[in-house]
C-alpha cells in the first residue's frame, strides 16, 4: 500500500472510531460537532496531500562531474590547477573526473564545490557575458576574498555568487563603453593624421 493510501485509510478509520465513540458515550452535541469538524479538516488535508505531485527518481536530473568541469573550463577559461584548488583535490584527480570518474572520497565537500561551480557557470551563460569569463574568479568582495577563494573554502552562497555575476555584468558593460570610446578616439586620431598627410606643402 502506498503512503498516500495509508494516510487516507488511517484517517477514515479514525473518523469511524470517533463516530462510534460519540454514539456509545452519548457526548453532547457541541462536543461531537467539534470533533467532526476537526476530523473533517484532517481528511481534507489528507486528500490535498494525495493530490500533490510526487517526484520520481527518474525525474531528477543528475549532472555528471565531468560535465560540470568541462563546462567550467569553457565558460571560465579555468586551468586544471585552478579547478583542483577550487574542488580541493589534486590535478590527477581532476583529470580522473574529466575522464568520467565520480568522487569516492570527501564526497560532500567535493559535491558542494561542484554545485557552486555549476551554478556560477549557468548564471554566466544566462547573463550572456562575454566568454571566457575568467576575470570573475579574481573579483574580490568587501573583505578582500576572491570568488575563487570563497568557492574553494565553501564560504559562499548562491545569492553571493549571483552578486558577483551582477558585478561582472556591470564591469563588462563599463569595459565595453571604454573600448568604444577609445576606438572612436583612435579613429578620429587616424583621420586627423590622414588629413595632415594629404595637405599639400606650398613652397615660396
Amino acid at each position: 500500500m502506498s503512503t498516500t493510501n495509508m494516510i487516507l485509510s488511517n484517517n477514515i478509520f479514525l473518523s469511524q472510531n470517533f463516530y462510534n465513540l460519540n454514539k456509545k458515550e452519548n457526548l453532547r452535541t457541541f462536543e461531537t460537532n467539534s470533533i467532526y469538524r476537526f476530523y473533517d479538516c484532517v481528511q481534507y488535508l489528507s486528500f490535498k496531500i494525495a493530490l500533490q505531485p510526487t517526484v520520481k527518481a527518474d525525474d531528477v536530473k543528475i549532472i555528471q562531474t565531468d560535465t560540470i568541469l568541462n563546462r567550467a573550463r569553457e565558460v571560465l577559461g579555468i586551468s586544471i590547477t585552478d579547478l583542483a584548488e577550487i574542488i580541493g583535490v589534486s590535478r590527477p584527480t581532476i583529470y580522473s573526473f574529466l575522464g568520467g570518474n565520480e568522487p569516492v572520497d570527501n564526497i560532500e565537500k567535493i559535491k558542494g564545490s561542484l554545485s557552486f561551480l555549476n551554478y556560477l557557470t549557468q548564471k554566466i551563460l544566462d547573463s550572456k557575458l562575454t566568454l571566457p569569463c575568467s576575470s570573475i574568479l579574481r573579483r574580490r568582495n568587501g573583505e578582500g576574498y576572491s570568488l575563487k577563494e570563497l568557492i574553494a573554502s565553501g564560504e559562499i552562497t548562491f545569492d553571493r555568487i549571483s552578486f558577483f555575476v551582477e558585478n561582472e555584468i556591470e564591469q563588462q558593460a563599463k569595459n565595453k563603453e571604454t573600448h568604444i570610446m577609445l576606438s572612436d578616439k583612435n579613429r578620429e586620431s587616424e583621420k586627423l593624421d590622414v588629413e595632415a598627410i594629404s595637405v599639400p606643402f606650398s613652397y615660396s
